[in-house]
């Protein structure tokens, strides 16, 4: 399978997802993802493990209340605002957030050079 067929195969995933989840859900998901890959990234920087699992796991709650309810969007909306306070408040958000703040100086650094 090319690249364009795995972009392909991605999209149409994707549409599926929403259609299940619909929107927020959706979004949900790509942050779950994206938080993970962040999360790989800073346990590679900052050398020791940070256990992205534990702080992006917070996004399939959304995911999971949208697939049960999807007409009920404030409750995953509220749901999503509370998790997300809760996350960048830990010990561990913090250590993420200094963690992406380094992977951001190695770039720029390395872009000056």
């Amino acid at each position: 399978m090319g690249p364009a067929m795995t972009k392909l195969f991605l999209l149409m995933w994707l549409a599926d997802v929403a259609k299940s989840v619909g929107v927020i859900g959706t979004v949900c998901l790509l942050a779950f993802f994206i938080g993970l890959m962040f999360g790989k990234l800073a346990e590679v920087v900052e050398g020791r493990e940070m256990n992205a699992w534990k702080f992006c796991r917070w996004l399939l709650i959304p995911i999971a209340v949208a697939a049960l309810f999807p007409n009920q969007r404030t409750i995953y909306a509220l749901v999503i605002a509370d998790a997300g306070e809760q996350v960048a408040d830990t010990q561990l958000g913090q250590k993420a957030m200094r963690a992406l703040d380094a992977i951001l100086d190695q770039i720029n650094k390395t872009a000056k050079e």
